[in-house]
């Protein structure tokens, strides 16, 4: 008892550890609704260490489980939890602290009428368990065959389950024949599968945030450095900046705004 009480004031005096006692709790109900209106919510762990982000993957998808467990069970999808990248959170072969709960979540809360989506570039890093579990699935060409044989088993056991069956010929064909930016769907209670497109948009990805600039996406920080660093830039660097514009591929149209007052 002395070693862990000499264990946990050192942590308590960690300076850090002081960002994890500060703000507000974390609320499911607070997090999905503001004002009885439902809103997404965006938990950001690019800038944390990878025994950080499994400490709070797990936190947050705990307080999920006890919450959903408390509301009534229902047909509707009443929640939505998103899981970008799920590499080395739900292994084969290891027993990392999130696996438990997303699978947990994968196997009970559609009862409740909450969804888990994940998303992997290799579904090999996935457990076959996580797999079993998935009802949809957005399947992108996929690079080696090992992969494509771990996703044809999952979707075989996974139509097993639901007391339906695969032809494991024809989706392994489809699976080899798409491209870039083509899907396929396969729904286990639909009846066959179906091709789509991605819409075409423009992004321009930079990359992750840094701690200073997620600072300043922060509500209630100070932005007036910022403004005033802006303000007191010279003319002609907003003119280079506009010269620097992207190049649009061939074929698409542009149309741009004037630049005058009240426009």
């Amino acid at each position: 008892r002395l070693a862990l009480a000499m264990k946990l004031n050192g942590l308590v005096a960690s300076p850090a550890f002081s960002s994890w006692v500060e703000g507000p709790d974390l609320d499911i109900d607070a997090l999905l609704w503001k004002d009885q209106k439902p809103q997404a919510a965006i938990v950001y762990l690019a800038h944390l260490s990878e025994e950080e982000r499994q400490f709070i993957v797990t936190l947050i998808l705990s307080k999920v489980i006890t919450w959903m467990r408390a509301q009534a069970g229902t047909g509707d999808l009443r929640a939505l939890v998103y899981r970008d990248e799920v590499f080395g959170f739900v292994p084969p072969t290891a027993e990392p602290p999130a696996k438990k709960p997303i699978l947990t979540m994968l196997k009970q809360a559609r009862a409740f009428g909450v969804g888990m989506l994940l998303s992997t570039q290799n579904p090999v890093d996935l457990d076959y368990k996580a797999l079993s579990n998935c009802g949809t699935w957005f399947l992108g060409r996929l690079q080696t065959e090992r992969d494509v044989a771990r996703v044809v088993d999952g979707l075989e056991a996974a139509s097993s389950s639901s007391g339906g069956s695969l032809d494991r010929g024809a989706i392994e064909r489809l699976l080899a024949g798409l491209r870039s930016r083509v899907f396929l769907l396969h729904n286990a209670h639909d009846e066959r599968d179906v091709l789509f497109h991605t819409r075409w948009a423009m992004s321009y990805l930079r990359g992750p945030l840094t701690r200073k600039q997620i600072k300043r996406l922060s509500p209630g920080a100070d932005r007036s450095a910022s403004t005033a660093d802006r303000e007191a830039k010279p003319r002609h660097r907003a003119a280079a900046a506009k010269k620097s514009r992207p190049v649009v591929a061939a074929g698409i149209d542009e149309a741009f705004l004037s630049d005058a007052p009240g426009t």
